[in-house]
């Protein structure tokens, strides 16, 4: 088990069994643990757990630290975290100020958000939410594949966030959204158009949530309608 060798208290670890692994602890901190990995083919990336603190800004210093470390070195990023924010990007029914600080940072920096559906990550007997999120590097998110929420009791309040990572052939060109090219006056256009066939008349809760849904699908759409897909060039650099 890898965690902060200079902090009592951590709360971040990761596990790794039968893998290539060399710990980053000039990276880590109590909330935050990371480590480099090599694949079975040889392919070099980073992967860290990570703690978003609600008193701390999000997402915090040691996050963009890690991402511009990342850049630095030229290696895909993959990090698994309990962001305590909300979003409609990851399926959650409102957003708070730490989500749409989030998104912006993700927007920035070329990460991508791999939740998929609504399906609550952090659950308790009085409520329930989706903060537990998924991130990585847009050059790793074809590889990263099969992600769900484990329904199964974990013995805690957040659930398990299964998925895969599937080793691509070197000289495979990847496909990603190039949000830096992002057509904002298009975005505007395709949103206005979906959230105007929205029923917004709410009655119930039951009327919220298709409502919170319905707003949701809308943004991810109109994104994905403004933001082109491009493709890396074979044997880039990854």
């Amino acid at each position: 088990m890898l965690q902060c060798t200079s902090s009592e208290d951590p709360r971040a670890c990761i596990i790794i069994k039968n893998i290539k692994f060399f710990p980053l602890q000039g990276l880590c901190t109590r909330d935050l643990v990371v480590t480099k990995i090599t694949s079975s083919v040889g392919k070099t990336f980073v992967i860290a757990s990570a703690y978003f603190p609600a008193e701390k800004e999000s997402p915090p210093a040691e996050i963009s630290n890690l991402v511009r470390y990342c850049e630095r070195e030229h290696l895909p990023l993959l990090v698994g975290c309990d962001s305590n924010s909300h979003h409609f990007l990851w399926g959650s029914p409102d957003v708070n100020e730490r989500g749409s600080n989030l998104v912006n940072f993700l927007a920035s920096n070329n990460l991508e958000v791999l939740n998929r559906g609504a399906e609550p990550t952090f659950i308790t007997r009085r409520s329930q939410s989706i903060v537990d999120l998924t991130l990585c590097s847009v050059h790793l998110r074809n590889s990263v594949v099969n992600w769900e929420v484990n329904t199964e009791a974990s013995l805690s309040d957040h659930r398990h966030i299964l998925y895969k990572i599937a080793d691509e052939h070197k000289s495979a060109a990847l496909e990603y959204r190039d949000r830096k090219s992002t057509n904002w006056d298009l975005f505007q256009e395709e949103l206005t158009s979906r959230l105007t066939g929205i029923n917004s008349r709410c009655r119930n809760e039951a009327d919220a949530d298709i409502i919170a849904r319905q707003i949701g699908e809308s943004l991810l759409k109109s994104f994905e309608a403004s933001c082109p897909i491009k493709s890396s060039p074979k044997n880039a650099r990854m």
